[in-house]
């Protein structure tokens, strides 16, 4: 009987953890969101000139471990399991001109493949941050 409380306990435990992580993200989304609004309400149209542009790749080494519940009997135990995962990622950076001050912007990867150094593209500028308008 303890051990069956222990478990629903444990089980519990997890649950709540998962939609604790969940409901922050979901929080940072919508903040995200309302600051995308501020900016595109209330922001300067510029047509920014861009002067440079960057792919940036990062190569992680991940090593980890995890650890996998095991029942035997009645009694759970975690048993560690040990992983190492090697990954690249990539970011699209451009360096434009707005307002008389240089900005870098990570944009999506087509954006970067349309844009060329010299290109103008719309932005809108509100409290130093931006948003791309076009994306041409």
């Amino acid at each position: 009987m303890e051990r069956t409380k222990n478990t629903l306990f444990f089980i519990f435990g997890v649950i709540l953890i998962i939609v604790v992580i969940f409901t922050l993200e979901a929080m940072a989304q919508i903040g995200e969101e309302k600051e995308k609004e501020e900016i595109l309400k209330n922001g300067e149209l510029i047509s920014a000139l861009i002067i440079d542009k960057k792919k940036i790749d990062d190569t992680t080494n991940h090593n980890s471990t995890t650890f996998t519940p095991v029942i035997m009997g009645s009694t759970i135990m975690m048993l560690p399991m040990n992983s190492e995962s090697s990954y690249t990622s990539s970011e699209y950076s451009l360096k434009i001109y707005a307002n008389e001050k240089n900005y870098n912007i990570i944009v999506p990867e087509a954006i970067y493949k349309a844009k060329s150094v010299g290109d103008k593209m719309n932005i809108k500028l509100y409290k130093n941050k931006i948003e791309i308008i076009d994306s041409k």
